[in-house]
């Protein structure tokens, strides 16, 4: 009976120790809009380009994230040279196209941490328009971890804006072709998926039909929603010109059950005006200068160990 009980705690110790020595390392995954980036005609009268990168340069420095899924990079040549002047430890790859707005996407990355192996863009999310015409595309990187050279695979998007029937019945069309780009990356034995970026859930905050047609988008592709741990993650004038600003719930990271398993528990938080302001109504002026000088979406990151 010793014998036994010996040998089962034996085992148990063993298979533990496994899955400590199998564990990907610690990971701190973020996605954040940085509204029209580089756009000149924006600094004309919003942001200076000074207070834009200067701003920025302290949220990021704030986040300290491993990968960061980017969007509405318009001058990406100017954002490249700002992350190479500014961080040595970090990476950055960018999609070629984005849509009407040339508002590229892609992602920053901690190059002590994670080796880009290969990136490519799926046009298919924004129906094979020309490159700077309609929507933007998804944007695919494959990365590995240094540490135990485990991999993963990173989706960004940034669906169609606006809470328009056209623009919701256009996301819930968008949600059938990312889940067939998912299936894809599935097909190609890349299981440890996370998805992520500005949806544009509009709908998310109202629970309604809308809402229910993303999270059966998430449910089908066997996803786990990190963005249900925060209360909003942007804000916006609620369509109306009275100074007051509501908080809004745009951006997501999922993740698939394979990328999940890796780790034994995570955190979800949002930074910048949301953090600050607790998604609360607001003026515009208690907004503070990250929604002033940076983007009226708000940064959200999954810490994970």
């Amino acid at each position: 009976m010793k014998t036994t009980t010996m040998k089962w705690v034996v085992t148990v110790l063993f298979f533990g120790l496994s899955l400590v020595a199998s564990a990907a390392p610690a990971l701190k995954l973020a996605t954040y809009n940085i509204r029209n980036f580089g756009a000149r005609e924006l600094h004309s009268n919003q942001k200076s380009t000074k207070s834009e990168q200067s701003s920025l340069r302290w949220q990021l420095n704030k986040l300290n994230a491993d990968l960061i899924a980017v969007q509405e990079v318009v001058d990406d040549r100017e954002f490249i040279n700002f992350i190479k002047s500014n961080y040595s430890k970090y990476g950055v790859v960018l999609s070629k196209c984005g849509g009407n707005g040339r508002q590229k996407l892609g992602f920053v990355y901690n190059k002590n941490n994670l080796d880009l192996l290969s990136y490519s863009e799926d046009a298919s999310l924004k129906e094979y328009e020309p490159c700077h015409e309609g929507l933007r595309p998804a944007f695919i990187a494959n990365f590995k971890f240094k540490k135990n050279k485990s991999t993963f695979t990173a989706i960004g998007v940034h669906l169609k804006a606006g809470g328009y029937p056209e623009s919701i019945q256009m996301r819930a069309k968008q949600y059938k072709i990312l889940s067939q780009i998912i299936r894809k990356q599935k097909s190609k034995n890349r299981q440890r998926l996370i998805v992520l970026g500005d949806f544009n859930t509009t709908e998310y905050k109202s629970r309604n039909q809308h809402y229910r047609k993303f999270v059966k988008f998430v449910r089908d592709n066997q996803l786990t929603d990190f963005s249900e741990e925060v209360e909003c993650t942007s804000y916006w004038n609620g369509g109306e010109d009275d100074g007051i600003f509501h908080s809004s719930l745009l951006d997501h990271i999922l993740v698939s059950d394979s990328f999940l398993n890796q780790f034994w528990t995570y955190e979800v938080t949002n930074h910048a005006h949301c953090k600050a302001n607790r998604c609360r109504q607001e003026r515009e002026e208690s907004l503070g200068f990250t929604f002033k000088e940076i983007s009226d979406h708000c940064p959200i990151m999954a810490t994970l160990e």
